[in-house]
């Protein structure tokens, strides 16, 4: 059933893309039957849920993370791919930005429909502008996506102009290539019915990676069915061959959309994570 509610979060705040405050309205629905999760859809003016770090000392800036929630372009799974992320992140001295971007299989524009990297790069560069309001460590900005928000993620880690990319990508059971093993209905959204070779190719993850592209950390289950795990290995395969550093956890059951609550998950996959952006490198 949908609604168009005001988000019922109410422990971070919510900027839009120039960094105004703003009362955001979403139409949401529940994600699956008997399910607790909402997703968003139809958002046609993308913003920013902050969430900042807890305890940060007076005077400190912290690492920060710009979460890109999944939902296979066409629904953002925003609060256990978003805000629980973003609460998990701030209780371990991050800040945190889930982004709500633009979808492509809701806007009316021409394939490919690159509205959610555009607006991933305009919250790159929010976040970079008020960095001493927010108190973000500007060498420290990661980009964490999940499923298609993982795509996205991989494109603003690939991004034409390097100063423009994040220091460190964290991708979780990601959709990283538009071909053999891709999602069908992202690859669809994104690139539309019927993409040319040249175009696979330009958005695919395997072939975007240079030496440029910033470390990253891959999760994935080996028994995901939508996305296979052939997405990150691929891409892991290109990391190693351009001398990216990177670290993959590969859990051997999980299946796709886990989030980070997951009750037939017995690893805590998001500690792997924070350990390793701590250590920064």
């Amino acid at each position: 059933m949908c609604s168009l509610a005001a988000a019922p979060l109410a422990a971070q705040q919510a900027y839009n893309l120039s960094g105004q405050s703003v009362t955001p309205r979403l139409e949401t629905r529940t994600e699956e039957p008997g399910q607790a999760f909402e997703n968003a859809r139809n958002i046609h003016e993308p913003f920013v849920y902050w969430v900042p770090a807890q305890g940060l000392a007076e005077g400190a800036t912290a690492p920060t993370v710009l979460v890109c929630p999944g939902g296979g372009y066409h629904v953002l799974a925003y609060q256990k791919e978003g805000i629980d992320i973003a609460r998990r992140f701030a209780t371990q001295g991050f800040n945190a930005a889930v982004l709500m971007s633009r979808l492509p299989a809701t806007e009316e524009v021409p394939y490919p429909k690159l509205v959610a990297m555009e607006d991933g790069r305009a919250a790159l560069r929010l976040l970079r502008k008020e960095h001493a309001k927010w108190r973000i460590d500007t060498n420290a900005i990661t980009v964490m996506g999940f499923s298609a928000g993982g795509h996205e993620a991989m494109l603003l880690s690939t991004l034409d102009d390097p100063s423009e990319r994040p220091s460190a990508s964290v991708l979780v059971y990601p959709v990283l290539t538009m071909k053999e093993h891709t999602h069908g209905g992202s690859r669809d959204a994104l690139l539309g019915p019927a993409p040319s070779a040249a175009t696979l190719e330009k958005y695919s993850g395997e072939d975007r990676v240079d030496r440029a592209t910033p470390r990253t950390y891959l999760v994935h289950a080996s028994d995901d069915r939508a996305v296979p795990v052939a997405n990150s290995l691929l891409y892991a395969r290109a990391l190693e061959e351009h001398q990216v550093p990177f670290a993959m956890e590969v859990l051997p059951k999980g299946g796709h959309g886990f989030g980070m609550y997951a009750p037939h998950l017995s690893e805590d996959w998001m500690a792997g994570v924070i350990a390793w952006l701590k250590a920064g490198k």
